[in-house]
């Protein structure tokens, strides 16, 4: 028997219940509401951290460079605490060790 969804949307579903992270629920609880009313990943400026304030503190954005690397644009607290500087501005690289970059 195969217990894997017949689409993406049933695993789309899933996602708030899998969530560990109790405090990100509301931001994705936002994001599937604006993916599900448009059908498409929602754009940055579509998204409205009024609806998910209580996430802000574990949430980041990471932008995609023209050079092809990755920049964080966005570092809640709750990302500083865990690494002990904030993420905002850096590069992935000046992150994550080289081997967790794609070559």
């Amino acid at each position: 028997m195969n217990d894997r969804p017949s689409s993406r949307e049933p695993a789309i579903d899933r996602m708030v219940d899998d969530l560990r992270l109790q405090p990100l629920r509301p931001l994705v609880q936002h994001w599937l509401a604006l993916y599900r009313a448009s059908g498409a990943v929602p754009a940055l400026h579509d998204l409205d951290a009024l609806q998910f304030a209580p996430s802000m503190r574990h949430a980041w954005i990471i932008d995609a460079e023209a050079d092809g690397s990755f920049r964080f644009r966005l570092s809640g607290e709750a990302l500083s605490e865990w690494y002990g500087f904030s993420l905002k501005g850096k590069r992935y690289e000046e992150v994550f060790p080289a081997v967790t970059l794609p070559s």
